[in-house]
């Protein structure tokens, strides 16, 4: 019998060549910082009356599959596969902005199959395996006291047995001082916008609204299905005028962008990894200003992404690491 702790897992992640068969081995180990990961099952109870008071007198399967979240520091070459599975297209230019370094840009696909993962759970107790798991939902978070942050919950095929030896890659983070903001009229405009320097924490959540497709003949999903694209968040900021406030009364919409460059390391020769979040339009609403009496006065307001047609898209994600290679 071995007893371990939580430290003793190691999460791995790889791209599914055929949807819903394990890729064979991890293409990327996670270092993590909370995790877990759920097999549901669902039954149906038979209580049909017997002539007794006691119910029920039977269960059987209906459905089962796994489910969980996974918390984790934002690296900066396995956070891609996550990408990947998030927005379901990746355009790749290699050897950009120079030698050995590469460019992915990820953009949402319109279609409710985005690119499914095979997820790997290794402890040494029980060593499994989730076929066709699909990125549901992602949230980042930036602050001021801590790496940046993603929480990533999924869906996917009923754990396995499957031995795996866990063998992590050296990555990047990203810290607080590599986080900048901007705001413009569009997203052409934020490339030469200044960034605000009295925002301290910026967070935003893309929710996918996965749903299990089930057929009749299995008690296995035939399928995880991705259904509406929806992207909201949320930043605090120094409450020193009325720029935002005004935002929300006028319904003002504007072009966002949340980047995160590693100025400390360097990809490549001369290239910081960097992680950029484009909006290409949002709305704000519900404000919240912080006036007690001991604290500087903050603003609290939330954000609603929209589709822009002009831009064809939504949100855009661009990560520029030492992968010289499509994920």
């Amino acid at each position: 019998m071995s007893r371990i702790s939580g430290r003793n897992y190691s999460i791995g992640i790889a791209k599914e060549n055929a949807r819903g068969t394990l890729h064979g081995a991890a293409e990327y180990w996670l270092p993590h910082t909370s995790f877990n990961a759920i097999e549901r099952i669902e039954k149906v109870r038979n209580e049909s009356g017997l002539g007794v008071l006691e119910t029920p007198s039977r269960a059987d399967y209906t459905k089962r599959f796994t489910e969980g979240d996974l918390e984790m520091n934002v690296h900066d070459k396995s956070i891609g596969l996550l990408l990947l599975s998030l927005f379901g297209t990746e355009t790749f230019d290699n050897d950009a902005p120079e030698t050995n370094v590469g460019t992915h840009v990820f953009t949402v696909a319109n279609s409710n199959q985005h690119q499914s993962l095979s997820l790997y759970l290794a402890s040494g107790v029980r060593d499994v395996a989730s076929a066709n798991a699909v990125v549901n939902s992602m949230s980042f978070e930036a602050v001021l006291d801590d790496y940046v942050k993603v929480t990533t919950s999924f869906m996917g095929k009923v754990l396995a047995t499957y031995d795996q030896t866990a063998a992590y890659v050296a990555e990047n983070l990203f810290r607080p001082t590599d986080v900048t903001v901007k705001f413009g009229a569009a997203v052409s405009d934020l490339t030469a916008a200044s960034a605000v320097g009295t925002v301290r924490r910026f967070s935003f959540e893309v929710n996918k609204n996965v749903e299990d497709f089930t057929g009749l003949g299995s008690y296995d999903p035939v399928d995880f299905l991705n259904r509406n694209f929806e992207v909201t968040g949320e930043l605090e900021i120094l409450f020193e005028d009325a720029t935002y406030i005004n935002y929300v009364l006028n319904n003002t919409f504007r072009a966002m962008r949340l980047r995160m460059a590693n100025g400390g390391v360097v990809v490549g020769a001369v290239t910081n990894p960097s992680l950029t979040f484009d909006f290409s339009q949002v709305d704000f609403h519900d404000p919240e200003v912080d006036r007690s009496l001991e604290n500087i006065t903050v603003l609290t307001v939330s954000f609603t992404a929209h589709y822009k047609l002009s831009e064809t898209d939504m949100l855009e994600a661009t990560l520029v690491n030492g992968v010289n290679s499509a994920y």
